[in-house]
């Protein structure tokens, strides 16, 4: 008998408790020179918190890349710039600047200016002065020398100090970098690069927080610096074909208290003080949820999960398994190197675990992206034995190729295209009927398939097979093995909380 207001039932929920978003920006740190050359500075460090953000919000996150290091030739032997990193959402723009690239005694070059300064070359007269730090990110490069001693440079400037000058015989050490604690483990970042001198002079060495140590022996390669540290190259000698080290490149972090919200993308971890954080060591988005969002479904019917995204999972020669089974994958060949994704070769890399192939419901999920043909025809993950399968992935020709139960399967007219991740999955229920999803789309089914016996080879991720063959050409991320059928809706719930990484 009254008037409603059209949509008032309907109004959006509220947000989460707004809460502190700490953060660490750390941009690309500077090739050294080559040719007796400076260090490279270190990217800018940029350490703060941003207040009152809420679930709902998305930050765009920019990881600068490194310099590359000099190259004895025409006018290119000083070292190149790195690049800026930046964080930017809520209406607010962050950026911290890459290191100034360090300077050559070949082409008498000034060195670079940026987040630290890059170091002073030797000079045949008149000493250089290192490149310029940028205030509140870090510091000036140290000073060439005109000394014929050895010839030495200036070490590259580090965020927490300015880089050494050179002396007689006696190179510049890098600038010691900053201490952070967003982690929960100190961790010296942007360290600058030492500088190198000629033929016995003593090098400079690399400021802690990544910053390479330079080299004195002719026609020498400088060092490069340790990658998402924003550390800077050192110096190196040598004419044609040699080149200064490289910077590393930078890294932004993200941290916040557990309990009002909660994150996807970059690679997370907790803190001992129960923080969770996001470290960003390739650009992506950070995107926040509520405290129950990005959550893992049906945690009940787990039975295996290998997160390459996560802390607590991730590792060269073990990958933990976060189900709480301990069906932890043993690491053949697969690379991990700063990435949320294992790189499998197509000829001999795989990921195992004594995980046997129940005849039961279940589900398979693999987040996988195609780089080129497997071998034997086929790119795969999961189980092939006596007739009774359960694999996914891709046969050579593009097409999706699955087989399920006793011989149920093939190829599907739909195309996955190299470069491009994809989610796949493999569900089967109580009676028999199977569906192959890709992303959140149903691609194939089938009814009451005959599911054989009780499996007894091993899951294996990149391949498949008690001879391992068919091995995967690309990269891996999360996979997860399920003790229960999934619906569209479980599909796409899953989809959506691992989804960060690789979409």
């Amino acid at each position: 008998s009254q008037w409603e207001v059209v949509g008032a039932q309907t109004a959006a929920a509220a947000a989460a408790d707004p809460t502190n978003l700490e953060y660490l920006l750390i941009a690309g740190g500077a090739g050294g020179a080559i040719q007796h050359g400076g260090g490279g500075g270190a990217g800018g460090y940029l350490s703060s918190s941003l207040n009152s953000v809420t679930s709902g919000s998305s930050w765009t996150v920019t990881v600068g890349g490194a310099g590359a290091g000099g190259i004895y030739n025409s006018g290119n032997a000083s070292g190149t710039d790195g690049v800026d990193s930046i964080i930017a959402g809520m209406g607010v723009t962050i950026t911290a600047a890459g290191g100034g690239g360090g300077s050559s005694y070949a082409t008498q070059t000034v060195p670079g200016n940026g987040g630290s300064g890059g170091g002073g070359g030797n000079q045949t007269s008149g000493t250089q002065s290192g490149g310029s730090g940028t205030a509140g990110q870090g510091n000036n490069g140290g000073d060439g020398s005109t000394s014929s001693t050895n010839y030495p440079s200036g070490g590259g400037g580090g965020a927490g100090a300015v880089g050494g000058n050179a002396s007689a015989g006696v190179g510049g050490n890098g600038g010691v970098g900053k201490r952070s604690n967003i982690t929960g483990t100190l961790t010296y970042y942007a360290g600058g690069g030492g500088s190198a001198t000629y033929q016995g002079g003593t090098p400079g060495t690399g400021g802690q927080g990544g910053g390479a140590t330079g080299i004195s022996a002719g026609s020498t390669n400088g060092n490069n610096a340790t990658t998402n540290t924003g550390g800077g190259g050192s110096g190196g000698n040598g004419g044609g074909g040699y080149y200064g080290g490289s910077g590393g490149a930078g890294v932004s972090i993200f941290a916040y208290p557990t309990g009002s919200i909660n994150g996807g993308g970059g690679i997370v971890g907790t803190t001992s003080s129960g923080k969770k954080y996001h470290q960003f060591n390739s650009s992506g988005t950070l995107t926040l949820g509520g405290a129950n969002d990005f959550q893992i479904p049906k945690q009940s019917n787990l039975s295996l999960l290998w997160r390459p995204d996560d802390f607590s999972s991730r590792g060269t020669s073990t990958v933990t398994d976060l189900s709480g089974n301990s069906r932890n994958g043993t690491v053949s060949g697969a690379t991990l190197g700063n990435n949320p994704y294992y790189t499998f070769n197509g000829s001999n890399t795989k990921i195992y675990n004594s995980l046997t192939r129940p005849n039961s419901a279940q589900t398979l999920i693999a987040w996988m992206r195609f780089d080129g043909d497997g071998s034997a025809g086929y790119s795969l993950t999961g189980w092939q034995e006596g007739g009774s399968y359960n694999y996914l992935g891709r046969q050579n020709n593009g097409n999706i190729y699955y087989y399920m139960g006793n011989a149920t399967g093939g190829q599907i007219s739909y195309t996955m295209t190299n470069g491009t991740w994809y989610m796949i999955t493999s569900t089967v229920d109580l009676s028999g009927d199977h569906t192959v999803y890709v992303d959140t789309t149903a691609r194939a089914t089938n009814s009451s398939i005959n599911m054989g016996s009780n499996g007894s080879i091993p899951l294996t991720v990149g391949a498949i097979g008690s001879t391992s063959n068919h091995f995967h050409n690309g990269l891996i991320g999360t996979v997860a093995f399920y003790t229960t059928n999934f619906l569209q809706a479980d599909v796409t719930e899953f989809y959506n909380s691992t989804k960060h990484n690789f979409v």
